[in-house]
């Protein structure tokens, strides 16, 4: 069980799609491979999400989730969380939000361009 000061966080693997076989000179402009649409980036993309729970210090666990919904996510904390002597560090995701029920829970808000709250208080380590 992980303890003591954590941080959870998602990701999404996976690159940009491209296609098998085709060889492209960089150095060539090719207007039939310019795209005016990006992938979608985040939650909602098509690719894989992976979370990651790390223990400042410590140890890490990972694991390739289906969904990010708040079950999934508070399955994952009561698996492999000690909640009784941890304090938790998570961005404000609203799957996150009923960790506050569980253990101590402090969160940064990265739409507002926080990414350090009180100096100790942050996801940069996951």
């Amino acid at each position: 069980m992980l303890e003591g000061i954590l941080e959870m966080d998602e990701s999404y693997i996976g690159g940009r799609p491209r296609k098998r076989g085709v060889k492209i000179d960089p150095s060539v402009a090719n207007l039939s491979t310019v795209t005016t649409v990006k992938p979608k980036r985040g939650r909602g993309t098509d690719k894989i999400a992976v979370v990651g729970i790390v223990e400042r210090g410590g140890k890490v666990v990972t694991k390739v989730m289906d969904s990010l919904t708040s079950r999934d996510m508070l399955g994952m904390l009561r698996k492999y969380v000690a909640t009784d002597k941890s304090v938790m560090m998570t961005d404000e995701f609203r799957s996150y939000k009923k960790f506050d029920d569980y253990l101590q829970h402090l969160t940064v808000n990265h739409t507002e361009k926080e990414y350090v709250k009180d100096g100790t208080n942050h996801t940069n380590t996951i």
